[in-house]
């Protein structure tokens, strides 16, 4: 009896701490500030294709919102293109390297073929 006592206040202790870690992880989540609401946080949020207070921006300005949204969403689909083309040319440039096609001698942009044609395709 005096075992079984001791488990249910042990177990009475354990859920006496939990209830009192998550009251303070509770307190701690609200002390967190809230998102911010300015005008480049929600450019970042329209990059993101968050939800973004668009009919606010509209409000403030029925000009320079639809302006501002189609110029930052044209420069940013511009400039991810751009990143993906430099992307794989990077890639496509290493694996020429890698296959012992093409060498390239130091730092510079100078480039030797290794191989001739007529070898490469007599290997196939």
């Amino acid at each position: 009896r005096s075992n079984r006592v001791a488990k249910e206040s042990h177990r009475a202790a354990a859920l006496q701490q939990t209830k009192q870690d998550l009251q303070l992880q509770v307190a701690t989540l609200r002390s967190f500030p809230p998102p911010p609401q300015g005008l480049l946080y929600s450019l970042y949020r329209i990059t993101l294709v968050d939800e973004y207070e668009y009919a606010a921006m509209v409000t403030v300005d029925n000009v320079m919102a639809p302006l501002l949204c189609g110029t930052f969403l044209a420069a940013s689909s511009i400039l991810c293109v751009n990143l993906l083309i430099a992307l794989l040319t990077d890639t496509f440039q290493r694996s020429e390297v890698m296959s012992g096609l093409v060498t390239t001698h130091g730092v510079g942009p100078k480039i030797t073929l290794t191989k001739t044609w007529p070898d490469i395709w007599s290997q196939i």
